[in-house]
């Protein structure tokens, strides 16, 4: 299948996906651009980081191979479109970081956000015996068990801090 690559509300490139088993493969392009951009799988609102492409072929490219699951528990799959945007996922008017440390750790691979009714969400699948995703936010995090194994998640207010859970 192949789906649109989307800046700014117009069509910049192309994504083809297919699925291998249990694992969807992503084949991106981008033609002309030689900046550095992030690509969001997005479907029905909810958008997954899929990754920041590379030069190459005269312009971007990204290979990737992720879990259906993981696609799936995050609600970005199968993909509508690929957002290409410069400085993480947009929302609404865009999602807001407090500082430059909580940008860098949610625009990491593996990060998928939503909106809540005070900011944004971030979700993240924790599997059995790996280390915590996020560390240095622990005290920030909840820890939900569902169909497709533990979840950590992250919550930020408008103002794009961490906010500690009820």
């Amino acid at each position: 299948m192949e789906v649109p690559i989307i800046e700014e509300n117009r069509v910049v490139g192309s994504c083809h996906w297919e699925q291998e088993g249990l694992r969807v493969r992503f084949r991106c392009r981008i033609p002309g651009r030689q900046t550095v951009c992030k690509l969001w799988l997005e479907h029905k609102g909810n958008r997954t980081l899929l990754g920041t492409p590379a030069p190459g072929e005269g312009g971007l490219t990204l290979t990737r191979t992720v879990s259906q699951r993981e696609l799936e528990r995050s609600g970005s799959f199968p993909p509508e479109r690929v957002l290409c945007t410069s400085d993480g996922p947009k929302q609404g008017q865009g999602v807001r970081f407090g500082d430059e440390f909580l940008r860098h750790i949610f625009c990491q691979n593996g990060w998928s956000c939503r909106a809540w009714e005070q900011g944004t969400e971030f979700c993240h699948l924790w599997p059995e015996h790996t280390p915590f995703p996020v560390p240095a936010l622990f005290c920030f995090c909840r820890v939900r068990r569902g169909t497709m194994g533990r979840t950590v998640i992250v919550r930020l207010d408008e103002n794009g801090m961490p906010v500690l859970w009820r």
